[in-house]
């Protein structure tokens, strides 16, 4: 899988479902069907390296954490129900501009 601009530092899979979350030195999160290997979807927000990325127990929410020690929560139907709305519609992909996180 291509697509970040910078190292990967960081992967988690979801607990029930074939998807991938990535962090990396460009301070995007990325998450990828693994069957497909397709970026469902591109999260903003950070400003410097995402060191990990983890998903709760049970796949509702996506947890971000930056070199800065600042943390964002995305809920995860932000861009898994939205990109199966939008795959339907044969969009290629979906950049999703989650703001405000909740920032600790």
């Amino acid at each position: 899988m291509t697509g970040h601009g910078g190292d990967v530092k960081s992967c988690d899979w979801h607990p029930t479902k074939a998807v991938l979350a990535s962090g990396s030195k460009d301070g995007l999160v990325k998450v990828w069907d693994a069957k497909t290997g397709r970026n469902i979807a591109t999260l903003h927000g950070h400003r410097n390296t995402v060191m990990q990325t983890l998903w709760n127990a049970n796949g509702n929410w996506l947890l971000s954490a930056c070199r800065d020690q600042s943390l964002k929560v995305r809920p995860a139907t932000c861009f898994l129900l939205f990109n199966l709305f939008f795959s339907l519609l044969l969009w290629e992909k979906l950049t999703c501009w989650v703001q405000p996180a909740v920032t600790c």
